[in-house]
């Protein structure tokens, strides 16, 4: 993969412009970024409703089943879209079989991302986020980058150099706001879908009378598996998008840290010098 082969134009980006980009994608690659997404959300769904009719605390599940698929499906959909920026078609058979062939050594360095972020969870929200900036970009460094398992630590600080911690953290902060504004969207949507088209009611239409609506909404998030599978398949549908957003931070990063954009002025400059000669 060349940078002169990017399909996108190879410049310094903000992460609104980052999210705009990810908008750009999906709305161009929508049937491979969600065939993808159907082959781990559907096991995530299914898995999540067997589960929910044996225990309580639904809500707890749905996020504790998301964090342990979400990175599998994470890897496949960076290891599909990273070669199709670069002009490499997306397949989602491809990028399944590309996480595969790593599958052991991403599973291990997400296990550990993903207990150190449970035990920081437990001490304050801000320093799991801090982790998140720093080790984010796992899937791009060991599936895009074929790094090393031992290299993978040392790649990510150099990503975060140079005022890139700073900006990721900030990336970070941001796209999970985001995150959640398109999730509970879309969960208003399909319950209102719901109870118009089919007059059966999610959340809302059940809480409408109740005198503590507070309390009542947050019953049925913890105790009813309804409203919890479509918290569970809200979350889905927004994922690709942030998740590609995050994407473009990772190359906007390498942009400004290896010059890119400059690389390619130079070359650009040389093309049209050699033309004119």
């Amino acid at each position: 993969m060349r940078v002169e082969d990017c399909i996108v134009n190879v410049e310094r980006r903000s992460i609104g412009g980052c999210a705009d980009l990810a908008f750009a994608f999906c709305r161009k690659f929508i049937g491979p970024v969600y065939g993808l997404l159907f082959w781990f959300a559907f096991p995530s769904c299914a898995i999540f409703w067997l589960v929910s009719a044996r225990f309580t605390d639904q809500l707890l599940w749905s996020v504790a089943i998301m964090l342990l698929i979400c990175p599998l499906y994470s890897g496949a959909l960076i290891a599909g879209i990273g070669p199709q920026v670069f002009g490499v078609p997306f397949q989602s058979t491809v990028a399944i079989k590309s996480l595969g062939k790593r599958l052991f050594a991403y599973t291990f360095l997400m296990v550990v991302c993903r207990v150190l972020q449970w035990l920081l969870m437990f001490c304050f929200v801000v320093p799991s986020l801090l982790l998140t900036a720093v080790y984010g970009h796992v899937a791009e460094v060991l599936l895009l980058e074929q790094s090393k398992v031992n290299d993978v630590p040392k790649r990510l600080g150099w990503l975060c150099g140079g005022g890139g911690f700073v900006r990721y953290f900030g990336h970070i902060c941001w796209l999970g706001l985001l995150w959640l504004v398109f999730s509970l969207g879309i969960f208003l949507l399909l319950d209102f879908f719901s109870s118009t088209l089919f007059n059966i009611p999610i959340l809302f239409g059940k809480v409408a009378n109740s005198p503590d609506m507070g309390e009542a909404i947050s019953f049925l998030l913890f105790n009813d598996r309804y409203v919890a599978l479509t918290v569970h398949v809200s979350i889905w549908l927004t994922f690709p998008i942030i998740r590609l957003a995050w994407f473009f931070a990772y190359l906007d990063q390498r942009i400004r840290g290896e010059c890119w954009d400059i690389d390619v002025k130079f070359r650009q400059e040389a093309v049209r010098l050699g033309g004119n000669s």
